[in-house]
């Protein structure tokens, strides 16, 4: 079985939904997903594991992660710095995400977490590369229709812009998708801080705003 860890964004934004509109025209690999994701730790395979070692390794990992992000306030977005392309045999389109400090330590625990448990995978991100996440939006046969439409995602989007983060998610391959099976951390969006932020002046007898 094929698994990756991918970071996905709260849809209600209107960054997002036009974000997933390009990906829709453009990403041919749009609809192997139901979720959008920028991928964290890529596909990797656990030969090794059984049901229970796998089960306890989620927990795991789910209570490193929010023993790392737990109660910080400036991680619940993502930042994408700028537009840039790939070309060659592939004819690649991508966002390049600004990665925080402590999304940093995370990306460094789940790449740990995945070796130590003996996962196997085909492509290793490089740890000394400052840029070495990318977030594709488009995949083409030949550089005209990629200079297409890097013409159109620089009128579309306006760098810098931000996404806002909903869970850190272990996705299963599946029989025609890549499926979420597993969350291993979710932020609170900002309506629910809202409400929280609300709630506690209301029940101190404080107009709500």
């Amino acid at each position: 079985m094929q698994y990756f860890i991918g970071l996905t964004f709260q849809s209600r934004y209107l960054q997002f939904q036009k974000l997933d509109s390009f990906r829709s025209r453009y990403d041919s690999k749009y609809n192997r997903s139901n979720t959008t994701y920028l991928t964290l730790v890529p596909p990797f395979e656990l030969p090794s594991m059984n049901k229970n070692q796998f089960h306890q390794w989620i927990e795991e990992l789910q209570e490193e992660i929010d023993g790392q992000l737990h109660g910080l306030s400036d991680v619940g977005q993502t930042t994408f710095e700028g537009i840039d392309f790939q070309d060659g045999e592939r004819h690649l389109l991508f966002l390049k995400p600004k990665i925080s400090i402590d999304m940093n330590f995370v990306l460094e625990l789940l790449e740990s977490s995945v070796k130590v448990i003996g996962g196997i995978q085909k492509s290793k991100l490089k740890r000394d590369e400052s840029d070495h996440l990318y977030f594709p939006i488009g995949r083409f046969d030949n550089f005209l229709d990629l200079h297409t439409a890097l013409e159109e995602a620089k009128c579309e989007f306006s760098i810098p812009f931000q996404l806002h983060n909903k869970d850190i998610v272990l996705f299963e391959r599946g029989p025609k998708q890549w499926l979420a099976t597993h969350h291993l951390f979710s932020y609170a969006s900002e309506q629910d801080k809202d409400w929280g932020s609300d709630f506690h002046r209301f029940s101190q007898g404080e107009p709500r705003k």
